[in-house]
């Protein structure tokens, strides 16, 4: 007969590992968390970010926290500071700078156009206790009908100090360490003013970062979420892989910091802006595809985090 005591114990560890396989194979279920009062807006090192992707630099003290400047049900106005130029961060095969976006305000949406955020982030691992420790949006008027991009009202680039240690893997991807990223903070009312102004959210393996956007800003949960890895019919175009990087090199792109948030979200939307195969831009291809669902949304964060 078993004893009591033994069976009891191992009932305890088969929930304990039940537990543990259900936070890694479902990110979504992620909880919330409750943002802290609204962060002063980070400043970024704009003057280098114009060359080459700003290496974080730890800062001295925390800044005091400032009133919301984006009340519910409104819409902030972004800052007035240097706005970094993301066609600087990329280098075509000719060693030359890619030129392809056209700097314009939020007030000169053109006619028909409709707006979508490029996202990318990086994090502190691939498991669903891991954080945000860095995020890049660009902010971009299309056509919708070619997938032609019409004008960048904003780009939004900072880091965060996470709760939680940096795992090696990770921190040996994008560089990051604790030091670098302490006292480190987002501007969460200008995220959600850039979020409340588009319909549309893309990132290159948009079923990893979104969990981690959405944990820190639920809002985003409501937009249409597409990603350009899994929306776009990349093999057959002759591609022999997905992944960010060898994407770029294929069309001859270089971001000049690989594994960078901002970097990286600069160089896939110069790639969206290439004509495939089929005589479009990559764009149109992504944009005539169905937006991702809930249950491509729930796919393991072991899939390979490509940008």
């Amino acid at each position: 007969m078993l004893d009591p005591a033994y069976l009891l114990l191992s009932l305890l560890l088969l929930a304990l590992i039940f537990a543990i396989a259900r936070s890694i194979f479902y990110p979504s279920e992620i909880p919330p968390e409750t943002p802290p009062p609204v962060d002063p807006p980070q400043r970024t090192s704009h003057n280098a970010l114009s060359f080459t992707a700003a290496s974080p630099q730890p800062q001295s003290s925390r800044a005091p926290a400032v009133a919301s400047p984006c009340p519910a049900g409104s819409i902030a106005p972004a800052p007035e500071i240097a706005r970094p130029e993301p066609d600087h961060l990329i280098m075509m095969r000719s060693g030359q700078p890619l030129s392809w976006s056209r700097r314009v305000s939020w007030e000169d949406r053109p006619e028909g156009a409709a707006a979508a955020i490029f996202l990318d982030t990086e994090t502190t691992g691939l498991s669903a206790r891991d954080e945000l420790i860095e995020i890049a949006m660009i902010a971009f008027f299309y056509q919708p009908a070619t997938g032609e991009i019409l004008g960048v009202p904003e780009v939004y680039e900072a880091q965060r100090e996470p709760t939680c240690p940096i795992r090696p893997a990770a921190a040996a991807v994008n560089g990051f360490t604790a030091e670098m990223l302490a006292d480190k903070r987002l501007d969460y009312g200008r995220i959600e003013a850039m979020l409340q102004r588009s319909t549309t959210i893309i990132a290159h393996n948009a079923a990893f970062d979104r969990p981690f956007v959405v944990r820190l800003f639920p809002g985003a949960r409501t937009l249409e979420w597409r990603c350009s890895m899994r929306g776009i019919d990349w093999r057959g175009h002759g591609m022999r892989s997905r992944k960010l990087q060898d994407l770029l090199s294929a069309h001859g792109l270089t971001p000049l910091t690989a594994h960078r948030a901002l970097a990286d979200a600069a160089a896939c939307l110069a790639l969206l802006q290439k004509t495939g195969p089929h005589g479009r831009a990559y764009l149109a291809e992504l944009l005539a595809n169905p937006p991702l669902r809930a249950p491509q949304l729930r796919r393991s964060r072991r899939a390979t985090a490509a940008g």
